[in-house]
């Protein structure tokens, strides 16, 4: 899917790194109702530091996918046990039971060298964490709607700096959006 474009978050921010679409950056349904650019089939997903979400815009209508939990949110967590990955709400709900085996602030650590340490698995990056996630959402979408997105928007915390920003880009690509 492409051509993607990272937006902060915060409403009316013009801070965007611009990859061949023009993204007005602000909430999800201001988005999509202000960016003339994005009149076909698009996807965003809208990824803060402890949940996100997926939704699409078919050119008229916006419309928010639901996690298989028929969640609106997915928490950004991910959680290994003996049984395997588990990752969104399954794995936040899994959290308690042993912290040291999850993942769940990695999206502070976006675009630094920062591993992330996982008991009983080799150390990953906060970008391979993020890339699960948003593979997560994207396997939400019904194979027919996948098939139409022709660009993708990805909405990140106000906060985030060009690394972090650049970083939610190296996981696009590593999720294979």
């Amino acid at each position: 899917v492409s051509p993607v474009a990272v937006a902060s978050s915060r409403i009316g921010s013009a801070s965007t790194r611009n990859m061949g679409t023009t993204v007005i950056s602000t909430r999800c349904t201001t988005m999509w109702a202000q960016n003339r650019c994005l009149a076909s089939s698009a996807m965003t997903l809208l990824t803060e530091n402890t949940n996100s979400a997926i939704a699409t815009w078919d050119g008229s209508t916006l419309k928010l996918w639901k996690s298989p939990e028929q969640n609106d949110v997915t928490p950004s967590a991910i959680y290994f046990d003996r049984r395997g990955r588990y990752v969104g709400k399954r794995a936040y709900d899994l959290v308690p039971q042993d912290r040291s085996k999850s993942a769940t602030l990695f999206k502070r650590l976006m675009g630094t060298t920062t591993p992330v340490n996982i008991s009983g698995q080799d150390p990953v990056t906060p970008e391979w964490c993020s890339a699960e996630i948003l593979k997560t959402l994207f396997g939400y979408l019904p194979e027919e709607v996948r098939a139409q997105v022709q660009g993708t928007v990805i909405t990140v915390p106000a906060a985030f700096n060009q690394m972090q920003k650049d970083a939610t880009l190296q996981a696009a690509e590593m999720a294979g959006i």
